[in-house]
């Protein structure tokens, strides 16, 4: 069994390399083995210092267990020297009382040794089977070496010692289903490669002990990650697309996993600084950093939803939400793409464990100072919305885009929209759709909002966008009368570059809307008149355009005059309503041919509520 522990005569407590064996041990520990056994005390009152010559060093190959070992006596000898050389004891019960000293004072590794003979030569303790078989021994507390600890806490401060250490959640003997892969088949679990669970879980102490005291220094496979392996990884990192979904999650993955296997220490100590260092997150580098370098890319993501997920401690959750305030903020401020930002966000919102997390950072923006930080935090509730359970909609979400909606800058009011849309098409509750249906007329209606362009083009937007799929209620008495209204007001807009672009959205948004039933009242005085307003500025502006609309308003007003009696009462469709062969042909080629969103004409196309 290989062995790692501090302590040993005249040494000043260092780590052992773990993957050496019983042989390439020191001579002097071989040589004074006999002494300290026969320092060993059975008593409960006899605290032992494990740092001294006299106490059993946990390096010691006590093969207790075996009396052909070299240099080390049987299991008889070992007794009597143990219990004083009383020879009154059997053999068995002598056995069974220095086991339970070695648990007591948490020589770990030769109680292992000692159980691993015993069973090899068709023997066994009940006492060492019991304490090696239950995983709640193995819960190390940080911080402390392996083989020093108060009895039954693996790795306390020693007999009499003081407490108050973090546990760790990644090196015992509970955590080796998550610490390690999945196995595909027994052959592959590690603890088998190893030889137990116990063995497994004694070695990840040691593991952690070497990381925590000795790092790295001469360790050449691990050298190798971290000065290899892991910068080179970082930077295919930073040339993934991070609009690319599927492979930010398998690098997310892929990381966790990693950081998972290392443990905690390697992972604060070896794989977040290089990360750290490559984002470089201070205002000082706003330009650099953010609109051209790392912070645009699917470094931080992969960072984020990778490496500062992997452990749940509070420190670590605050680490991951200031991350994210401060790419937020640098984003934000540089004007640069928030794609990275929202794939953290989606990566992140896919598990309802961070959504109050999101939630606060979110928040940071909102009550932010820069108003370009607070659109921010306006425009990613949208992305947060679609996942998160009513309950947290009422008592956060709405209640922040409410306070965005009324900030002082137009451009965070304007932000706001998309997210109150999202809800709209998600929610269910009656009095959270009312209270939103309320903030997006306060937009439509209020005077001081007739002249906004940007405004009226993210409303139109957010209409073709939620409009099918929002309950019908909303549709019908909200969404088709504003639209109407705003092709009305857009047939006055004199500057045609800006009566295009409105034209365009009304365009995408009634396309996306002609597939939803509309009842008849709803079609004669609302639908068909804004298609006829949407006519008239397209056959100035987009004759491609034109022509489809005239088809389609054409169409809908032979429905409405030859209603049949197979129609339902007081509904019709208008997609159905296309029956002709011809138009239809027409129709598919001519929207071919724009260069309209695929996704918006998609909606054409669906049936829905």
């Amino acid at each position: 069994m290989a062995a790692m522990a501090p302590g040993g005569s005249g040494s000043g407590g260092g780590g052992v390399n773990p993957f050496l064996s019983d042989s390439d041990e020191d001579d002097d520990e071989v040589a004074t083995s006999e002494e300290r056994r026969a320092g060993l005390r059975l008593g409960s009152g006899g605290g032992l210092d494990p740092g001294s010559a006299d106490s059993l060093s946990p390096q010691d190959p006590v093969a207790l267990g075996s009396s052909a070992r070299p240099g080390l006596p049987g299991e008889s000898a070992a007794a009597a020297v143990a219990l004083g050389c009383s020879g009154e004891t059997s053999t068995r019960l002598s056995i069974d009382a220095i086991a339970a000293q070695l648990l007591r004072d948490q020589y770990l590794l030769t109680a292992l040794e000692l159980h691993t003979e015993l069973l090899e030569s068709g023997r066994e303790l009940p006492r060492l089977r019991d304490y090696f078989s239950n995983p709640g021994n193995f819960e190390r507390q940080s911080g402390t070496p392996p083989g020093i600890g108060a009895p039954g806490l693996l790795g306390a401060v020693g007999v009499g010692g003081a407490g108050g250490r973090e546990p760790s959640t990644t090196s015992g003997g509970g955590q080796l289903m998550t610490r390690f892969p999945r196995p595909m088949s027994p052959l592959q679990d590690v603890a088998t490669i190893i030889g137990s669970r116990e063995q497994l879980a004694v070695l990840l102490q040691l593991y952690d002990y070497q990381l925590e005291h000795e790092g790295t220094t001469g360790w050449e496979s691990l050298l190798w990650v971290v000065n290899q392996l892991l910068p080179q990884l970082i930077e295919i990192v930073g040339k993934i697309n991070v609009t690319s979904t599927a492979c930010v999650h398998e690098f997310s993955r892929f990381f966790w996993r990693l950081c998972r296997t290392f443990g905690k220490i390697f992972t604060n100590t070896k794989v977040k600084p290089q990360f750290q260092e490559i984002l470089r997150l201070s205002e000082e580098n706003i330009d650099s950093s953010a609109r051209n370098g790392v912070l645009t890319k699917a470094t931080v993501p992969i960072y984020a939803t990778g490496v500062l997920t992997c452990y749940i401690q509070e420190e670590d959750r605050k680490l991951l939400v200031g991350f994210l305030e401060d790419v937020m903020t640098l984003l934000s401020l540089s004007h640069a793409p928030l794609d990275s930002l929202k794939a953290s966000f989606v990566e992140l919102g896919a598990n309802p464990a961070y959504h109050e997390l999101l939630l606060t950072v979110l928040w940071y923006g909102v009550v932010h100072t820069s108003a370009l930080v607070r659109c921010t935090a306006a425009r990613m509730f949208e992305l947060l919305v679609k996942g998160v359970n009513e309950t947290l909609v009422a008592q956060r979400v709405v209640p922040a885009l409410i306070t965005l909606s009324s900030d002082p800058e137009i451009s965070v009011r304007i932000a706001t929209i998309p997210a109150f849309g999202t809800i709209m098409e998600t929610v269910i509750q009656r009095e959270l759709l009312e209270r939103v249906k309320m903030q997006l007329a306060s937009f439509l209606e209020d005077p001081q909002y007739q002249d906004q362009y940007a405004l009226h083009t993210e409303i139109i937007k957010t209409f073709g966008r939620v409009g099918p799929n929002a309950e019908p209620r909303f549709r019908d008495e909200f969404v088709l009368p504003h639209l109407h209204k705003l092709a009305l007001v857009n047939n006055l807009q004199i500057v045609d570059s800006k009566r295009l672009d409105i034209a365009t959205h009304l365009f995408e948004a009634y396309s996306a809307l002609s597939c939803c039933f509309i009842s008849e009242d709803l079609m004669v005085n609302h639908f068909l008149p804004g298609l006829r307003c949407l006519r008239t500025d397209m056959e100035h502006l987009s004759p491609e355009h034109e022509v489809i609309l005239s088809s389609m308003i054409k169409e809908c007003e032979q429905k409405v005059e030859n209603k049949t009696v197979q129609e339902p009462q007081g509904s019709m469709s208008i997609a159905a309503s296309l029956v002709s062969e011809d138009t239809k042909t027409k129709f598919l080629n001519k929207m071919g041919q724009l260069t309209t969103s695929g996704a918006m004409l998609a909606n054409v196309f669906q049936r829905k509520k």
